[in-house]
């Protein structure tokens, strides 16, 4: 058993049921290390066939199934196993909540998840941002407000729902009540009030933030830009310790569209990469000046690099 286990766990299929075809007897212990193998490997047609070959089963026998069919988004299957279980246990419930709100089936979820003879912290979290997801403030706030205890991911989906309404001031309210934060609390209320313009709070809530993701850097840089604000822009985009091509394009169509063709080529020249946009921004930025050869030269660059790919 110890050695199918350690095959499975390993990955190594073929040698777990080598050795498995070799056991004069087999226990649940056996068969379970098996199935999970399959499972872990994505082959549920065979695990199906090694199921149906089980002397009898058990619960972790039943919740890998319902999990794997669950992972390969066949939750036809994984419903029907899950009305087979004789005890469904908080694992078997909280996955197949989990497979609802994956595909989401979030009145499917809910229908469950109201059904479940008790909950934990996984079950309740993945509602919650399944409602955040959905814009359905209502039902997050309720189940947000049911809940025995919460951890940082239950607080970070109910602000993001707040902040997906737009409704920053309730989103604040529970920012201020919050027991710690992490980075994405962080971001969430920064792109919120980026989001609706309102610089200053964000700035404030930048200038507080620990420690800066290139998300947090880049949310910045795009709001001040979408407030015609490129110096600022600028200044924010020299300081950061580094860029993503999401920045660096922000940072090139609005030196575009303000006609700065100097700085525009300085930033299309940083790249570390280039894709169709930023050749297509840099294209309309020479095409608007009327700088004809410029375009010329840079159309010829775009056919030697991908040329090659479109043969």
């Amino acid at each position: 058993n110890t050695l199918v286990a350690a095959y499975a766990n390993a990955g190594h299929l073929r040698k777990a049921k080598q050795l498995f075809d070799t056991m004069p007897d087999r226990d649940i212990v056996s068969w379970a290390s098996l199935l999970q193998a399959f499972v872990k490997k994505g082959d549920l047609s065979s695990g199906k066939r090694l199921f149906d070959l089980m002397p009898r089963w058990n619960v972790v026998v039943f919740n890998s199934m319902i999990s794997g069919f669950a992972n390969l988004g066949d939750l036809s299957s994984a419903e029907s196993m899950f009305a087979w279980i004789p005890e469904a246990t908080l694992v078997t419930w909280t996955t197949m909540v989990a497979a609802f709100c994956e595909k989401g089936l979030i009145a499917r979820a809910k229908d469950l998840f109201s059904k479940m003879p008790e909950r934990n912290m996984l079950a309740c979290t993945t509602m919650l941002e399944a409602f955040s997801l959905k814009g359905d403030l209502t039902e997050a706030k309720r189940l947000f407000d049911t809940m025995p205890d919460r951890d940082i991911v239950s607080w970070a989906s109910l602000l993001q729902a707040f902040v997906k309404k737009g409704d920053l001031s309730s989103g604040k309210r529970l920012f201020d009540l919050m027991p710690r934060w992490n980075v994405v609390v962080f971001n969430s209320m920064i792109s919120g009030f980026a989001n609706l313009g309102d610089l200053s709070s964000a700035e404030s809530m930048f200038a507080w933030i620990p420690e800066a993701t290139l998300v947090t850097w880049t949310t910045m840089v795009a709001a001040f830009c979408e407030k015609g604000l490129i110096a600022r822009a600028k200044d924010l985009f020299s300081k950061m310790p580094e860029r993503n091509m999401l920045a660096c394009t922000t940072m090139l169509e609005a030196f575009s569209l303000k006609g700065d063709l100097t700085e525009a080529k300085r930033v299309f020249d940083s790249m570390p990469e280039w894709h169709l946009v930023s050749f297509t921004v840099m294209l309309q930025a020479y095409g608007k000046r009327g700088h004809l050869v410029e375009c010329i030269r840079l159309l010829q660059t775009t056919r030697k690099m991908w040329s090659p790919t479109m043969r």
